[in-house]
């Protein structure tokens, strides 16, 4: 779990990584493991989870995480996207929810019990977190071999990494390379000296200079 993440979005994020794109390991590959889960948390005292439990939990993963990257310029224009948001409604009729009135005021809950009412509670609580404006701090780790959530607290929202030390300088280590390749300049060391400049020397030569046939 990411530092300071809000009580409400706890559940969701811890439900969010129950798979780890980096290992590949997923706690909810299996019913068992989908039961170890829910005992975990100690949201179901004696989980009963069924083969469509279990199917409706990874829909509702699956569609959160891509609902929840960071937004690039791309992404609205990206088909997945959309579909994603098109499928999380079509989960939202199959997760029943329901207004409650306590003294504590309004709320809402999952209508159900069992590992639907859990899948109720994480739904309740993007919903309520899209309504406070939290939402949209809890986002996917945007690095390829990463896709871990977190929460951001920076000032103005914007990270777009889980770690700008591991995840972040790897993404831009990356970048700079891929944009020195197109450019035909090898980075790092031994890379091919450039036109106008001497190899042995490094100093630069005037260019009707370098391109001036050498005498025998």
């Amino acid at each position: 779990m990411s530092v300071g993440v809000p009580p409400p979005l706890r559940l969701v994020e811890s439900f969010l990584n129950s798979m780890d794109v980096a290992s590949g390991r997923d706690e909810l590959g299996t019913v068992a493991g989908f039961q170890t889960w829910l005992a975990v948390y100690r949201r179901v005292a004696t989980p009963t989870v069924s083969d469509e439990d279990l199917q409706l939990a990874h829909e509702l993963r699956d569609a959160l995480r891509i609902e929840l990257r960071p937004l690039t310029g791309a992404d609205r224009q990206d088909p997945a996207r959309r579909n994603a948001q098109v499928r999380l409604d079509a989960l939202a009729y199959r997760i029943p929810l329901r207004a409650r009135v306590t003294a504590e005021g309004p709320w809402l809950a999952p209508a159900g019990d069992g590992a639907t009412g859990v899948l109720g509670e994480i739904l309740a609580a993007v919903v309520l977190a899209n309504h406070d404006g939290t939402l949209r701090r809890l986002k996917i780790c945007r690095a390829e071999r990463c896709q871990a959530a977190f929460y951001d607290w920076s000032k103005n929202g914007s990270r777009c990494w889980c770690s700008m030390q591991i995840c972040g300088n790897r993404s831009k280590t990356k970048a700079y390379r891929g944009r020195r390749r197109e450019a035909g300049r090898p980075a790092g060391p031994g890379r091919a000296a450039e036109p106008g400049r001497d190899r042995q020397s490094g100093s630069f030569i005037p260019s009707w200079v370098a391109s001036k046939p050498r005498e025998a």
